[in-house]
């Protein structure tokens, strides 16, 4: 369940070194392997669930997942769930399918706070 207050009250940062706008809510504590092709995915607001990665398992760049033992290997990269330098998916799209989100709503919302 998504603590709303949480949700809203958080702002875009900057990042000191660069002055980039980043969205500091989306940031990955960990994500687990689970049953199948599933994964447990935890970020730093709170927001957690299980994203299932069976239907793209076998295709493409995905391919290489089929193995178990490869995709049981997965980490974070605190702004994506990685398996290699190659093969990740970012943040905000593991984050918008766990909270029932579209990205752009997520990301509009901070936006627009920003600019006043």
């Amino acid at each position: 369940m998504i603590n709303r207050q949480y949700f809203y009250e958080r702002d875009i940062k900057l990042n000191s070194q660069s002055n980039i706008p980043y969205i500091s809510y989306m940031k990955v504590l960990s994500v687990k392997p689970i049953s199948g092709y599933q994964l447990n995915v935890v970020f730093d607001d709170g927001i957690s669930g299980m994203i299932d990665l069976t239907e793209y398992i076998g295709n493409g760049i995905f391919a290489a997942l089929k193995d178990k033992q490869t995709f049981n290997k997965v980490y974070t990269k605190g702004y994506s769930i990685a398996w290699s330098d190659e093969l990740e998916i970012d943040a905000l799209a593991v984050y918008a399918e766990i909270s029932g989100k579209k990205p752009e709503d997520i990301l509009s919302h901070k936006f627009s706070h920003a600019a006043n």
